[in-house]
C-alpha cells in the first residue's frame, strides 16, 4: 500500500528550507538588531508562552522591544519601527525550524485568548500556527478577533499550497496597508488585547447559551412544545454578527480611540 504524502508534510520541508534560507540572508539584520538591543537593555530575545497546534504550549521568540521600569512597560527607542515592519518577529524563524510554527498559519494565541475561544474557534489551531496569518492578508482594515478566528479556522480546515500562495500574493499586494495596520495596532496593543478578550468572553457565553437552548429546544420538541426563546448564533459567520457583540466591540473601540489616541 502506497503511503499518501500529505500537504502538511510537504509544507514542513518547505518551511525548514525557507527559514534556513531567510536566517542566512537576513543574518546582517539579526546581527545589527541584536547588538542594538544588547547595548540598550542587555536583553535580546523575549520569550512568551503561546498555545500552538492542538493546544500544545510552547515558547515563542521575539526581539525584545519592551522593558519594564518602575513597574511600567516602556517601548525602547526605535521599538515602534521594529514592530511596525515585523522585524521583532524574525526570531520566530527559529520556532519554525524547531517545529513549533510554520511560515503561514493561524497566529499562536496566549492562554487567556485560548481559554475563552469556542470549540469551533479552537479548530484554527488544528495546524501549526504561523508567522504570517491568513487573516492578516485576507482582510485589511478594521476587523476584530472574531473575524480573524473565523478566517483562521477556515484556513486550518482547508489549507493547501494554492491557499498559501494566495496568502503570500495578498501579503505582497497589501504590504503597505499591512505595515500601517501593524503600526496602529502596536500603539494600542494592551487596549486591543482587552477588547479581544472581552469579545471572546461575550462570544463564548452566547455560544454556551445557544448550545443549552438547542438541547432544551430538542427536549421540548420531543414533548410536542416549542421553545420560542432559542437564540441562534451562526458560528460560520454566514449571518450577521450578534448585535450585542457588535455593540460591545463598537463601544470598546470608541473608548479606545477617545482615551488613547488623544
Amino acid at each position: 500500500m502506497e503511503k499518501v504524502i500529505k500537504y502538511e508534510d510537504i509544507k514542513r520541508v518547505i518551511d525548514i528550507g525557507i527559514s534556513c534560507g531567510l536566517i542566512v540572508i537576513l543574518s546582517p539584520v539579526f546581527g545589527i538588531v541584536s547588538i542594538y538591543l544588547k547595548n540598550k537593555e542587555n536583553t535580546i530575545i523575549f520569550k512568551q508562552k503561546r498555545v500552538g497546534k492542538n493546544g500544545q504550549i510552547f515558547d515563542i521568540y521575539k526581539f525584545r522591544t519592551i522593558y519594564v521600569r518602575d513597574g511600567k512597560d516602556i517601548l525602547i527607542d526605535n521599538g515602534d519601527f521594529l514592530r511596525k515592519y515585523g522585524i521583532d518577529e524574525l526570531p520566530q524563524l527559529l520556532n519554525v525550524i524547531k517545529g513549533d510554527m510554520s511560515i503561514i498559519g493561524p497566529r499562536p494565541r496566549v492562554s487567556e485568548y485560548y481559554k475563552n475561544m469556542t470549540e469551533e474557534q479552537k479548530k484554527s489551531l488544528d495546524v501549526r500556527p504561523g508567522i504570517i496569518s491568513p487573516s492578516l492578508t485576507d482582510l485589511t482594515g478594521d476587523i476584530n478577533i472574531l473575524d480573524k478566528l473565523k478566517i483562521e479556522s477556515e484556513y486550518a480546515q482547508n489549507h493547501s499550497l494554492k491557499r498559501d500562495l494566495v496568502v503570500l500574493r495578498n501579503l505582497l499586494l497589501n504590504i503597505k496597508e499591512i505595515f500601517e495596520e501593524r503600526h496602529l495596532g502596536n500603539k494600542g496593543n494592551l487596549i486591543n488585547q482587552a477588547i479581544d478578550i472581552e469579545l471572546l468572553k461575550e462570544n463564548l457565553k452566547r455560544s454556551n447559551m445557544n448550545s443549552t437552548n438547542e438541547v432544551e429546544n430538542k427536549n421540548d420538541s420531543r414533548e410536542g412544545t416549542t421553545n420560542n426563546s432559542l437564540i441562534v448564533i451562526d458560528e460560520d459567520g454566514s449571518k450577521e454578527r450578534p448585535k450585542q457583540i457588535t455593540l460591545t466591540y463598537n463601544n470598546l473601540r470608541k473608548n479606545r480611540e477617545s482615551s488613547y489616541w488623544k
